[in-house]
C-alpha cells in the first residue's frame, strides 16, 4: 500500500491544473488571451473575475480580452457540435446564446460517441 500512495498522489496532482494569466499591459496580450480562451471553449470571465486573479486588469484591458474573447467564440461556435460530442470534447454552454440548438447536436454526438461510433464507415 505504501508504494501505491505516491502514485495515486502524482495522479491527483496531474489532475489540477491552473490558468495562467498575461501580466502584461498590452491589449494585443489580452485580445489573444481572451481568444485563446474561447477557442478552448473556456466561459467567458467577468471583469471583476479577472480582475481578481490579474490585477493588471483594467477596463481597457478587460476590453481588449472580451474582444478577442468574442473572436474566439465567433470561431468556436461555427464547428459541429455534433462531431464534437462523438469525439468527447468538453462542451460548457459558450455557444447556447448563439445557436440554441448547439448543445441538443452535442449530446447527440456525445451519446452516439459513448455508444462506441466513432465517426469511421
Amino acid at each position: 500500500m505504501k508504494q501505491i500512495a505516491p502514485i495515486i498522489m502524482i495522479f491527483a496532482l496531474a489532475g489540477c491544473t491552473t490558468m495562467t494569466y498575461p501580466t502584461s499591459q498590452s491589449p494585443a496580450v489580452w485580445e489573444e488571451f481572451g481568444q485563446t480562451q474561447a477557442l478552448d471553449g473556456e466561459l467567458k470571465m467577468t471583469e471583476t473575475g479577472l480582475m481578481a486573479k490579474a490585477p493588471v486588469v483594467d477596463p481597457g484591458l478587460y476590453q481588449a480580452y472580451s474582444s478577442g474573447y468574442d473572436a474566439g467564440l465567433a470561431v468556436y461556435c461555427n464547428r459541429d457540435p455534433y462531431e464534437m460530442g462523438i469525439s468527447g470534447e468538453i462542451y460548457r454552454g459558450i455557444c447556447d446564446g448563439i445557436n440554441p440548438s448547439f448543445a441538443d447536436d452535442y449530446n447527440e454526438g456525445m451519446e452516439m460517441g459513448n455508444s462506441g461510433f466513432t465517426g469511421d464507415y
